[in-house]
């Protein structure tokens, strides 16, 4: 995205889950609304992935590339850092909810993904 002269590419390339940010921010506390069921773990991208999105962030956004190659470590590591982290509460979708793809469209499935996530904060917090 631009803005003015500046490039800007989503945060969640870098953090998936901004708790790190939060804490050294002064944040006590982390409530995680995980769109992702826990054992869930992002997967190594394709050869063409790789090439295209090197490729793409290289010219636009170079910043992004290494954070961008580095994510499943980074993943792992968040996952290591909310599992420990006493004063977390990870909410996220039970294990029998049905995988909703990254770059989903259809609008029922994006209402029961939402009925999913609701289901999964009152079961939390009841």
């Amino acid at each position: 995205m631009s803005l003015g002269a500046r490039r800007f590419v989503d945060a969640g390339v870098a953090e998936a889950v901004p708790a790190r940010t939060a804490l050294s921010d002064g944040a006590t506390h982390i409530v995680a609304l995980r769109t992702r069921q826990l054992f869930e773990v992002p997967t190594p991208s394709s050869g063409i992935e790789r090439r295209l999105v090197s490729r793409y962030l290289t010219r636009h956004a170079p910043g992004a590339l290494l954070p961008w190659q580095r994510r499943l470590e980074l993943h792992a590591n968040e996952q290591r850092m909310l599992a420990e982290h006493p004063h977390t509460l990870q909410i996220a979708p039970a294990e029998e909810s049905p995988i909703i793809g990254r770059i989903e469209r259809d609008p029922a499935a994006l209402g029961d993904a939402l009925e999913v996530g609701r289901s999964a904060v009152y079961a939390a917090l009841s």
